[in-house]
């Protein structure tokens, strides 16, 4: 009888691990979610001189590449939000990261700029349903302990999202002006020549690409040595 009762007492310990390990994966999730939909504002802005290039964007048509999946995003988020309350907030995130993945397949594989521009559309649908469904899901689901590591995850992934994107648009600008710098004698090292602002680079990058400006940055430190 003592052997039986202490196998009883023994038995729900794996369930109870499994539930120990469960708010971890839904962390897990939650934050990816974040990243995903952050990331997703700042990163396309490296792409722009070669999505010009390819679909033959005018400048006009260029900022919505931009501007259709942030106003989209920004100005339905209230309305994601209520239809999870409605529709189940589980239900409403899973559908809201898949429209936002099949979005972004379809926005890699436009071959025209409307269709470019109504993937990206589509993706702001997407991240506005799944980013408040995510916050809904921090306040109802979690407890304890895991309520202040769910929160902290869910800010923190969003921010580092959009800083990987304006990073990453700093160093390919910072590359271009590295690559079109000429080696500076050994005789002018002590007096390093100023680098060209990214700002101009970039500027340069929308309207010509980024081999076009590569050159740009040597006729602009070029225009700064004869100064």
């Amino acid at each position: 009888m003592a052997t039986q009762h202490a196998a009883e007492v023994a038995a729900p310990r794996p369930a109870a691990g499994r539930a120990r390990a469960a708010p971890g994966i839904a962390i897990a999730v939650i934050a990816g979610a974040q990243l995903m939909v952050a990331l997703d504002v700042t990163i396309v802005n490296i792409a722009l001189p070669h999505i010009q290039a390819a679909l033959h964007f005018s400048r006009a048509e260029l900022a919505w590449v931009i501007d259709a999946y942030t106003l989209v995003f920004g100005s339905l988020m209230l309305l994601g939000g209520r239809a999870a309350d409605f529709l189940g907030r589980k239900r409403m995130f899973i559908t809201g990261l898949a429209l936002f993945a099949v979005a972004s397949l379809a926005g890699g594989l436009a071959d025209s700029a409307d269709l470019l521009i109504g993937a990206r559309a589509v993706q702001g649908v997407g991240a506005a349903v799944a980013s408040p469904t995510a916050l809904s899901l921090v306040m109802t689901v979690f407890t304890g302990h895991d309520t202040g590591i769910a929160w902290a995850a869910y800010s923190m992934f969003f921010q580092i999202g959009g800083a990987i994107g304006l990073a990453a648009l700093t160093t390919v600008a910072s590359t271009a002006i590295r690559r079109s710098l000429p080696s500076p004698p050994a005789a002018a090292a002590r007096h390093p020549v100023s680098a060209t602002p990214p700002a101009q680079v970039l500027i340069h990058a929308l309207a010509h690409g980024w081999g076009a400006a590569f050159a740009a940055g040597a006729g602009f430190t070029t225009g700064r040595r004869a100064c």
